[in-house]
């Protein structure tokens, strides 16, 4: 999913499934019993190359911080976020800039990221479904393959 001249730093590999299951206390004898519900699920199953649905994620974008001096730009483009085809979503971080602030990869969208963004040094992605689901009780589960190495910052 990125193009040939960005260098590609890693990727989150988000596995088939997310799933918000309760558990439900109840019995004749006033014993609790935990029965599992399943609340909201998440395959992503979209064709390969394809955003994950609006209508579950909201995307940040832009980048310098939420707090914590990234040095990333959030976008919602297909090269840093994209279904797979086989039932993942794959967010990968690309390189655009080097430390000094000098591109590495050259074309309008970096230009202009960069002049919106001197310190990014890379794209990525960024997603969350505030608003548009979300629960009181429960336990979530994920299946996640996550990138390691200095500089990395996976959050589920």
């Amino acid at each position: 999913m990125p193009t040939s001249k960005s260098k590609r730093l890693g990727s989150a590999l988000l596995a088939g499934l997310m799933t918000l299951p309760l558990f439900v206390t109840t019995s004749a004898q006033g014993a609790p019993k935990k029965k599992m519900k399943l609340l909201w699920s998440q395959e992503f199953s979209g064709k390969a190359g394809t955003l994950p649905s609006s209508k579950v994620w909201n995307y940040d974008l832009g980048g310098g911080g939420w707090g914590n001096s990234e040095r990333q730009f959030y976008t919602k483009s297909p090269q840093n976020i994209a279904h797979d085809g086989n039932g993942n979503l794959v967010i990968t971080a690309s390189r655009i800039s080097n430390e000094y602030g000098e591109p590495t990869v050259e074309g309008a969208a970096v230009e202009d990221i960069l002049n919106r963004c001197s310190e990014c040094q890379f794209t990525s992605s960024r997603i969350k479904t505030a608003r548009k689901v979300s629960f009181q009780y429960g336990r979530v589960e994920a299946r996640m393959k996550l990138p390691q190495g200095i500089g990395t910052w996976p959050a589920f």
